[in-house]
């Protein structure tokens, strides 16, 4: 496994498979770029992770991983995020193994057709690979990204109670949160220009902003938030480690994304019980089922975002019964078993039927 960046989805979904592969005892050697996100987080549960610079530039890393590959016996490559990609499709020349891609989000690049395998993590990340890199479907497999329901179950309300005090609402507060990197692409001012609507409707309600506060987009968020007057509204709290904890914590997820290839944080809510206003973008509608688990606008649109959400904290009846349908269908869908079943079946099948090389 080859992971490259710091804290994304992404790295968090491959750090954790990593984990599920090694409990189903698979031999698996995870390679991260040092002191980062995907390093620390295994070391902290248990794996010493290989650490590479992950270069393309020059053979001497390619030779050193292609002995790791050697003394490991490795069987098989599977890459996560553009760097790893990259290397893996430069390396699979030096190793002749098998080497698979998991794509994660929809963009062009070299490496595509060079994978042995593309793993799409929605059927709107296939759609694209297969038309902008001409993939054919022996190439592509999709494999949506899974939730631990498990843990999601097990939150009592003493934890929700502190979560919420630890963001400074108080019990009558409605929340409303935002959760991943403070970027363009996340919509965040999207839905800070829909405050004032909702506040002008519901002034007790708190949007809480799960990600960094420091990025640039995020000082342009509180600029314009402070612009507008509903700065008094937000809550910047950072990263949360424990996604369960906080989900349970609030009313309503938004995801105002402007592109999304799937969508962790809507899965996440629904496994919480808790409805979600999504764009009509990407993988985002292969999980929020419009009037069933959720509602779906157009991106882009602050006002139509606000009178979803408006629709939501006023009706508390429905806020529950799309929540719970949500749930259902995150189980169905999303469970980890699942998930690896379908995953040991793909590498199975691509070392029975690819010859190496």
């Amino acid at each position: 496994m080859i992971i490259s960046g710091g804290f994304s989805g992404a790295a968090k979904y491959a750090v954790n498979q990593s984990l599920w592969l090694h409990e189903r005892g698979h031999q698996v050697t995870t390679v991260c770029m040092p002191d980062t996100w995907p390093e620390k987080e295994l070391i902290r549960r248990g794996i010493k992770p290989w650490s590479s610079s992950l270069s393309s530039w020059g053979p001497s890393e390619f030779r050193r991983m292609a002995k790791l590959i050697a003394e490991e016996k490795i069987d098989l490559v599977h890459t996560h995020n553009t760097r790893a990609h990259v290397f893996g499709a430069i390396l699979r020349s030096w190793v002749r193994l098998p080497v698979v891609a998991t794509a994660h989000h929809r963009h062009f690049h070299f490496h595509w057709p060079m994978n042995d395998l593309v793993i799409a993590n929605s059927e709107a990340t296939k759609r694209f690979h297969r038309r902008a890199h001409l993939l054919s479907a022996r190439k592509l497999q999709l494999l949506y990204c899974p939730i631990d329901t498990e843990t999601f179950d097990r939150v009592n309300q003493l934890e929700i109670d502190k979560t919420r005090a630890r963001w400074d609402l108080t019990p009558d507060d409605l929340s409303i949160a935002i959760v991943g990197n403070v970027i363009v692409r996340k919509g965040h001012d999207i839905l800070i220009s829909a405050m004032p609507r909702i506040l002008h409707r519901f002034p007790s309600t708190k949007l809480v902003v799960v990600g960094p506060k420091q990025t640039k987009f995020a000082l342009h968020c509180q600029a314009m938030a402070r612009k507008l007057g509903v700065d008094h509204a937000l809550r910047w709290v950072g990263f949360e480690t424990n996604m369960a904890q906080a989900m349970h914590a609030i009313d309503v997820c938004i995801c105002s994304s402007r592109e999304e290839s799937f969508g962790l944080t809507a899965a996440e809510a629904h496994a919480a019980g808790k409805p979600v206003v999504a764009s009509r973008v990407g993988g985002l509608t292969e999980i929020v089922g419009h009037e069933t688990t959720g509602i779906v606008v157009s991106p882009k649109s602050a006002e139509q975002l606000a009178d979803a959400v408006i629709r939501l904290l006023a009706d508390t009846q429905l806020r529950h019964d799309l929540g719970q349908q949500g749930r259902e269908h995150v189980q169905r869908l999303f469970r980890i078993d699942k998930h690896i079943d379908e995953l040991e079946s793909i590498y199975g099948n691509l070392l029975n039927h690819l010859p190496n090389g």
